[in-house]
């Protein structure tokens, strides 16, 4: 329960360093993302908050960006260039003839010999397509390249380490 104490105390004082009063606070959520905010704010408070909010977002957007290697077209025909990003949409009644749940991931292997393309459902991996979509475009736009970013998803590795980007700031009391 170390831990959870830990947790507490920080939280204690990040509220404090917050300076939020007597404000009502609104947790959101996201996978692996707790947002606390005031549940009302003026336009200089929102403001304030969407800069910081930005400023994070960027600071964790930047871990992955450093974490791969960037595109370099390294072929014309990269699977991962075209609007479906590579991966494979089955029509629905072939799927329920397979008998492959819808959202399933398809995995497509090349049988040479006979000349086709065996399509298999695909295990439970995290790859590419869990990925919010307007984050991976971003992503693309930036020059990540986004066979090495499904395959660093693939490996989940973690590329994010609070502690690296606030260890600094958190000694000196600016950060919480």
């Amino acid at each position: 329960m170390k831990n959870g104490i830990d947790i507490i105390d920080r939280l204690i004082a990040t509220f404090e360093k917050a300076n939020l009063g007597e404000s009502v606070c609104h947790p959101s959520t996201g996978d692996g993302v707790i947002v606390i905010m005031k549940e009302q704010m003026t336009a200089l408070e929102a403001l304030k908050a969407a800069k910081y909010l930005g400023e994070l977002m960027y600071e964790v957007f930047e871990s992955v960006d450093t974490a791969c290697e960037k595109c370099d077209h390294c072929a014309e025909d990269c699977d991962f260039m075209d609007k479906n990003l590579g991966f494979i949409n089955v029509p629905t009644h072939l799927r329920e003839h397979c008998g492959i749940p819808e959202g399933a991931k398809i995995r497509a292997t090349l049988d040479e010999d006979n000349k086709r393309i065996i399509l298999t459902e695909d295990g439970p991996t995290p790859d590419l397509r869990d990925a919010p979509k307007d984050i991976v475009a971003y992503a693309k736009c930036m020059g990540i390249c986004l066979a090495d970013l499904n395959e660093l998803i693939k490996s989940e590795i973690p590329v994010y380490d609070w502690r690296d980007n606030h260890a600094e700031r958190e000694e000196d009391g600016k950060d919480e």
